[in-house]
């Protein structure tokens, strides 16, 4: 295909010239493997001037150094950045010896050029047959960054530079924003070997970005999970839609943490899932949090705690979590309350309250008081009924309610009870007497 389109494009009859560099130019950045490879047939069947045009008409700045490390072409883009910086023509004109200018940069401490001498060295001697790097140029009102990207050709070596100053910008900001969020993010292949990822998934499991990159992440699970975690990538794969589920880490130290992922796929152009990228958040705490509310409130067998959530302005709940002891002070079983108004336990004076116990909570405070309480056969008890805010699981603020029957006070009342119970030490200790 190459040789056919060198012969079609040769024909002199419509300025080849022309067509030649547009062809060069047009090739895609995917294809640069070949583009090197047209430059090659170019310089090497062409005369000087068809040469020179088309790499007048190439974005990029651009030099030919024959085999001797010695400028034989340069294009207009990188004239004119020579001209625009005040660079003399002796050390990047046609004829100038590239590698002693290099050589001199490296005696004067630079270290890319010491990188970019290395580098063509090699494609000198036919160790390489592609050189890139990436640098720095210091100006005035900033930093430039580019993009060098040598390449060996039949006869000497072809140079690109690029200015990716913007794309280094834009990925840097983009880099910032990532490692500055708590939240975790990562990319990963199906087998779950990470390619990307922030600060925030590393540093606090201990690790470094070099200890995580190129890694199997499935290795920090308990391994009773593993099937759990592939069966969660195979419905990402299967329903090409993002998927959130939990599960706990071993961390570098050995200790158990608990994070709760978001993983969405990352689709190919046939429509494949080839890659993953996940969002998650470490919920240690809510988890501890939770299991010690578990145990609480499966503890507490004698004290009513009912977690409520807010569901209008007028103070009424849904009851969210009603543990043993609520089933044993007012009779329901906890299956059958759940997603119940919290009112249908309450008499329809102390609804009447429910506006300002709520006021109270959202604010951060606590509501008490003696009120009679209604159980499910239609029966009332007398109970010390505190609502403290309770922080849901979506981070709204829900309330727990602590109910303490009082039906058994006056007995209790009769013993030789030497506190206070408005002191607040002796709360606690009125409530485990109570219970």
């Amino acid at each position: 295909m190459l040789e056919k389109a060198i012969y079609f494009e040769s024909n002199r009859a419509q300025s080849p010239d022309l067509k030649l560099s547009a062809m060069v130019v047009g090739i895609p950045k995917a294809l640069l493997f070949w583009r090197y490879i047209f430059m090659s047939e170019l310089k090497t069947r062409y005369d000087k001037n068809i040469f020179q045009t088309i790499l007048d008409k190439i974005e990029s700045s651009v030099v030919v150094l024959d085999n001797n490390g010695i400028i034989e072409y340069t294009n207009q883009h990188w004239d004119n950045f020579a001209g625009e910086n005040g660079l003399d023509a002796s050390e990047w004109g046609k004829g100038t010896n590239y590698i002693e200018v290099l050589e001199k940069a490296v005696y004067e401490d630079s270290e890319s050029a010491a990188e970019v001498l290395s580098g063509l060295n090699l494609l000198f001697e036919n160790k390489k047959d592609k050189f890139e790097l990436q640098y720095p140029c210091e100006k005035e009102n900033g930093t430039d960054w580019f993009k060098m990207e040598a390449q060996k050709l039949n006869s000497g070596v072809i140079i690109f530079h690029m200015d990716i100053t913007e794309s280094k910008l834009n990925k840097q900001l983009y880099s910032d924003i990532l490692n500055t969020t708590d939240d975790m993010i990562c990319r990963f292949l199906p087998d779950t070997t990470v390619t990307y990822a922030n600060r925030a998934y590393y540093e606090p499991m201990g690790y470094t970005k070099e200890e995580v990159i190129g890694k199997k992440f499935i290795d920090f699970i308990p391994e009773n999970q593993h099937d759990f975690i592939f069966k969660q990538l195979e419905k990402v794969k299967k329903l090409k839609s993002p998927n959130s589920y939990e599960h706990d880490v071993t961390i570098k130290n050995g200790m158990k943490v608990y994070q709760r992922w978001t993983d969405y796929p990352i689709l190919n152009s046939s429509g494949e899932v080839v890659s993953f990228q996940a969002v998650g958040r470490d919920i240690t705490d809510l988890v501890k949090k939770k299991n010690k509310y578990e145990a609480l409130f499966k503890a507490s067998k004698n004290i009513s705690l009912i977690v409520t959530e807010p569901v209008d302005g007028d103070g009424d709940a849904l009851i969210m979590e009603f543990n043993p002891g609520a089933e044993n002070l007012f009779g329901y079983k906890r299956s059958e309350i759940i997603g119940e108004s919290v009112s249908k336990l309450h008499q329809a004076e102390d609804i009447k309250k429910f506006p300002e116990i709520h006021s109270k909570v959202v604010n951060g405070g606590n509501w008490e008081g003696k009120i009679e309480l209604v159980k499910k056969d239609g029966s009332t008890f007398p109970a010390l009924f505190t609502v403290f805010p309770f922080e849901l699981d979506d981070g709204k603020i829900g309330t727990l309610g602590v109910s303490i029957d009082l039906s058994g006070e006056n007995n209790i009342k009769k013993r030789d009870l030497s506190f206070d119970y408005n002191e607040e030490n002796n709360k606690y200790k009125y409530i485990k007497r109570i219970s």
